[in-house]
């Protein structure tokens, strides 16, 4: 008998070897490491969501859920709130029972700051817009300067799922 095969401790039931404290090292490293990198993940996700803010667009979450192993995000009870500030002429708050975001590239998000996604979810968005009054014409804008909003999304597919969106016209 070797010494990796000895056993180092007995029980009445079972024998412990060095072999299986090793297996079981090495299962802690590992989560400990998972747990590691999603703590990580979750802090530059927040960062990344913080730094695009976009000006007039205010949202709020309750908790922020990440699964990496699967690419996953879910957000719970986002609640987005749009002001007229981008010259679309809306305003109004949507408050949604969560959305999922499905294959996300968390190495681009890490490395290269950005995200790439093939699917989100919206569950349950409830709310309301006000259309404003339309612009003269000379005013009207048809474009948004690259400052306010700097996102680049790869989208593949965009689900909603019972929605209730109320549209009011302020005219």
């Amino acid at each position: 008998m070797d010494s990796d095969s000895k056993p180092l401790f007995i029980t009445k039931y079972m024998f412990i070897s060095n072999h299986t404290i090793k297996i079981i090292k090495l299962l802690i490293g590992i989560g400990i490491v998972f747990f590691t990198l999603n703590i990580t993940l979750k802090y530059q996700l927040s960062v990344w969501l913080k730094s695009h803010q976009v000006k007039g667009v205010f949202y709020t979450y309750k908790a922020l859920d990440i699964n990496f192993i699967d690419g996953s995000i879910r957000m719970k009870e986002p609640s987005v709130t749009l002001l007229d500030n981008l010259g679309a002429n809306f305003d109004g708050k949507v408050d949604f029972e969560s959305i999922s975001i499905y294959n996300v590239s968390y190495l681009d998000l890490l490395f290269a700051g950005h995200i790439d996604v093939q699917e989100i979810d919206l569950n349950v968005p409830n709310g309301y817009l006000h259309k404003k009054k339309a612009l003269r014409k000379k005013e009207t804008k048809d474009t948004i300067d690259s400052n306010t909003m700097d996102i680049q999304l790869q989208l593949q597919h965009l689900k909603i799922n019972n929605a209730s969106i109320k549209v009011y016209d302020t005219h």
